[in-house]
């Protein structure tokens, strides 16, 4: 049973790269063969399982007469013989070796009862048939191996290049030398089959090597059947229009997704947003994981448009929980045993004082928030990821909702830290620009260079307030995982090693008669890092903290109540450590507090 269905119009054309400028409402409309520049299209989207089916409805539409739009015709100088067979010197005899688990690479349409010749409608890109360089989409097969198909049914075609074996040897024609008494009923499908090679986009592997789909398939209506009562008659009569009923639109949106004019799309981390490539009203936008095509679609109204949102969105959410559970299992080692808790896509803002988004592939595990310029397929994909931010060093510390108002999220930004102004993903002086219609997070990562600054937009207040929510989470969740940090440091002139405990507080100890890192790094034992062999120098619980500071260089002071200040030397930058003493803070303050009243899930707005 289809979960959705409905009419709408879908840009077709032109790419992902040809949609880098956006589309507006003046876009072109071309019904040339082949389409090279956007246009809209009427459709019909049917949304089942895991596959959005994409129908085009106005391909009949376009007026046929003498020529098909690209000046085909009755040729007057000799493209055919006499008897409207292509000449030798027009034929090519391409060879194509298939590799191993693959086939041709070729899609076929046509056949005598469609009197047609047998049509290369789609060639997939990487596999054997386009490694040639010698086939194209609209080439009619002459013959296989040498069986002649010129008369050949549809169904004969398909079962002559299965059989064809590991080598395969085609002869072929331009579509131009067709026979001239198949221009009529050809002329149609060559815009079709432009048409259609256009939209949407097929995975050739699955995530992470999975064989299947990552929801189940539609479960069978109960056929239990109840005689006990004289009532149920009527009942049934009911029960039986029913299913009669669901039988018919059954069969109707069967015969319709597996129309000729249809293409399915797996919607599998597919990149679904508004005003990204499109700033038409009533329109959203799917991007495959890959980011190199995209299927815009209009609707009649923003009710519509939101509908169709709302639906592909939970679809997506359903796939992104299925598969993450998948990776899960296969990515113990190349994550070193983290898991991952969140996954999906955001928009990252470019440049300081632009308006300039791109799409972002995120995770979040036990450990960090890592980015991707799309969806890692594979292990080694994973493994490489664009950017990683450590969540103990990492803090969301604003969102904008529509309104543009400003809201403190987890992590806070008390205890009087100083930092510079900082710019997404680097620590120059100004900040993107942001609208007032923007739905924005703000992350802040303490690193060796500084202090990076990542702006986030989210299409919806629930994705914002997901995000911002396993983000605080995920990072308290690390400071009870680490339990403590260190680092190697020097106070009044001698060398001791700082200890940030998340039950005991700042302890500093004489360090270590031999030599260790100047690094931050955890030893998660529960116990002090430094307790065994050195001198406890002093100690102070997390509430005493009054003002912490930094030069962003290497110096860190500590201001504690009823003490002098503190200063320290961390012999390099101190934005990590002061980045860390903040999350512990934090996840101290959340943890009290949840202990003294039951807490509310954490939304876009928490301080």
């Amino acid at each position: 049973m289809s979960e959705k269905i409905g009419d709408v119009e879908v840009l077709v054309g032109g790419g992902s790269e040809g949609l880098d400028g956006g589309v507006t409402d003046s876009t072109s409309t071309s019904a040339s063969l082949g389409v090279s520049v956007p246009s809209w299209h009427k459709a019909k989207l049917t949304l089942q399982g895991d596959l959005l089916y994409v129908t085009i409805t106005d391909l009949d539409d376009a007026p046929s007469g003498g020529t098909n739009g690209c000046g085909l015709g009755e040729s007057e100088g000799g493209g055919t013989t006499p008897h409207g067979e292509p000449s030798a010197s027009q034929k090519r005899t391409v060879r194509i070796v298939k590799a191993d688990n693959n086939g041709l690479g070729i899609s076929i349409k046509g056949g005598r009862e469609n009197k047609m010749p047998i049509l290369i409608s789609k060639i997939f890109k990487g596999l054997a048939a386009d490694l040639t360089e010698q086939l194209y989409v609209g080439d009619a097969i002459l013959s296989v191996n040498g069986e002649d198909l010129r008369e050949a049914t549809h169904d004969q075609a398909v079962g002559a290049l299965k059989r064809a074996g590991q080598v395969v040897t085609l002869q072929v024609v331009p579509s131009f030398y067709l026979t001239v008494k198949y221009l009529r009923e050809v002329t149609p499908y060559f815009r079709k089959a432009s048409v259609l090679a256009d939209v949407g986009w097929e995975l050739q592997t699955g995530f992470l090597g999975a064989q299947n789909g990552f929801l189940a398939g539609p479960t069978t209506p109960n056929t239990n059947t109840n005689k006990s009562t004289n009532s149920s008659n009527s009942v049934s009569s009911v029960d039986s229009a029913g299913t009669a009923a669901a039988k018919e639109k059954e069969r109707s949106t069967s015969s319709l997704i597996n129309s000729p004019d249809t293409r399915s799309l797996t919607l599998l981390f597919c990149h679904l947003t508004r005003n990204y490539k499109c700033k038409e009203s009533h329109s959203f936008e799917l991007h495959s994981p890959d980011r190199l095509h995209s299927l815009i679609v209009r609707c009649k109204g923003e009710a519509e448009a939101v509908a169709w949102y709302n639906a592909l969105h939970a679809t997506l959410d359903k796939l992104s929980a299925a598969a993450m559970l998948h990776a899960n299992r296969q990515l113990q080692e190349v994550l070193d045993k983290a898991a991952i808790h969140h996954l999906g896509w955001m928009m990252l803002a470019l440049d300081q004082g632009s308006s300039e988004w791109e799409p972002q592939f995120c995770a979040v595990t036990d450990h960090d928030l890592i980015l991707f310029p799309d969806v890692p397929w594979t292990r080694q994909a994973w493994a490489s990821p664009l950017v990683f931010y450590p969540l103990l060093a990492t803090r969301v510390v604003n969102s904008t909702s529509k309104t543009g108002s400003l809201h403190r999220s987890g992590g806070g930004g008390g205890c009087g830290e100083k930092s510079s102004t900082t710019t997404n993903c680097s620590s120059s002086s100004s900040t993107p620009s942001i609208t007032s219609s923007d739905i924005t997070m703000t992350v802040r990562c303490g690193t060796a260079e500084g202090v990076s600054c990542c702006v986030f937009r989210h299409d919806t207040q629930r994705d914002l307030a997901q995000w911002v929510r396993v983000l605080v989470q995920g990072a308290h969740a690390a400071v009870h995982r680490q339990k403590e940090v260190a680092c190697f440091c020097e106070w009044q002139r001698t060398e001791c090693k700082l200890v940030l405990h998340h039950e005991d507080g700042f302890l500093l100890y004489s360090a270590a008669s031999s030599s260790g890192p100047s690094a931050v790094a955890g030893t998660g034992t529960g116990a002090p890092a430094g307790a065994v062999g050195c001198r406890l120098l002093w100690a102070h619980p997390f509430h005493k903290l009054r003002l912490s500071w930094d030069d962003g260089v290497r110096m860190l002071l500590l201001r504690f109540e009823g003490e002098n200040d503190v200063e320290l030397d961390l012999k390099s930058n101190p934005k990590p450590f002061v980045f860390i003493l903040h999350t512990f803070l934090s996840a101290k303050v959340h943890s009290q507090s949840s202990q003294l009243t039951p807490q509310p899930s954490i939304s876009a707005s928490s301080s």
